[in-house]
């Protein structure tokens, strides 16, 4: 298929926009099923016809260099747009078809998510799942997901981030760490404990306790750190610990609530996608995440006064997410489960 009578070939766009989002000939290669060879040759005929060079080429990677970067970027976006018309005409705009490609940070618990996917799934019998727990830096490098869902406050990048809503947090230990140590009666007693710390996102990073009008910022001292919510969960049933965990996910009654007339700030969760026009798959389940949520959310007894417990949303008249940073949502209004 030929955009135009200037020779460019939009299959080779299309080749050209995933070896970049793999930065590996061979992978991308078995991904589509295309020789090595043709892929190589293809890319070689796009980059004569540009006249620049768009990947610098080694014995162990590819690397886009800046003229790359640039033609990537825009070309990205054409090659989903594509995608998703041909989506949207095949389906008639109804039914999303595929594999949904969701990165995960945890088991996310807190948001009975197996029984949302559940019920997903049940409502699109055609439709494929493949659930990643990729975590730590780059993560979102190659772009090879539907969607990706975060804790907390999300930086700066060219992800297109919605906010799903807020969890509650407080602090748990076992009944046995606290066999062994004293139940602490004051933020400023954490100090003297072992603490155990979630770096998945800043808010649980460092702690910031409120009872009523008091705010107290504790940043916990831990020997025992994890980015994963359901490790440190685990470690604080193991007795190693105070952990901060979300509030609407505990029912094992060997973890305790730790200074129970204290809470953390409520948790962001964000969905988080790769375009400003993702798959129709992606963007159904979101929907249906948003929609769920809110449901499950109202029968957990929202919170009395929600402009006071949560974290301040941008004001925008923007239809869509932002591009940068937080997401603000423009007809659904977020919410927060009570502890």
């Amino acid at each position: 298929m030929r955009l135009s009578g200037n020779g460019f070939n939009f299959n080779d766009i299309v080749f050209f926009v995933e070896v970049a989002k793999r930065q590996s000939l061979s992978r991308t290669a078995e991904s589509i099923n295309v020789p090595p060879s043709t892929l190589s040759r293809r890319l070689q005929v796009l980059e004569q016809h540009l006249g620049v060079e768009l990947l610098a080429r080694s014995t162990r990677k590819i690397a886009l260099t800046e003229a790359g970067k640039l033609y990537y970027e825009r070309c990205r976006q054409l090659v989903e747009q594509v995608s998703d018309a041909q989506d949207v005409l095949l389906q008639q705009g109804i039914k999303p078809v595929g594999t949904l490609k969701m990165l995960l940070p945890d088991p996310l618990d807190a948001l009975r998510f197996s029984t949302l996917v559940q019920a997903f799934a049940q409502d699109w019998p055609s439709l494929d799942f493949h659930c990643d727990y990729t975590g730590g830096r780059g993560w979102d490098a190659s772009r090879e997901f539907d969607v990706a869902l975060r804790w907390g406050a999300q930086p700066d990048s060219d992800l297109v981030a919605r906010c799903l809503g807020f969890v509650p947090f407080r602090l748990y230990a076992s009944r046995d760490y606290l066999a062994r140590h004293d139940n602490p009666l004051t933020p400023e007693d954490l100090d003297s404990h072992e603490c155990l710390r979630c770096d998945v996102c800043p808010e649980l990073m460092s702690w910031t306790l409120v009872q009523d009008d008091e705010r107290a910022a504790v940043r916990p001292q831990a020997r025992m750190r994890a980015n994963d919510l359901e490790i440190v969960r685990r470690f604080a049933l193991a007795g190693m610990g105070i952990a901060a965990l979300p509030a609407t996910g505990i029912s094992d009654s060997r973890l305790v609530p730790i200074l129970p007339h204290w809470r953390l700030d409520p948790v962001g969760i964000h969905a988080l996608f790769g375009s400003r026009t993702p798959p129709a798959r992606a963007r159904a389940f979101v929907d249906f995440l948003v929609d769920r949520l809110a449901v499950l959310s109202r029968r957990s007894s929202v919170l009395d006064s929600v402009s006071e417990v949560l974290p301040g949303m941008p004001d925008s008249t923007d239809p869509f997410a932002s591009r940068k940073g937080q997401a603000w949502i423009p007809k659904v209004e977020a919410w927060t489960l009570s502890a």
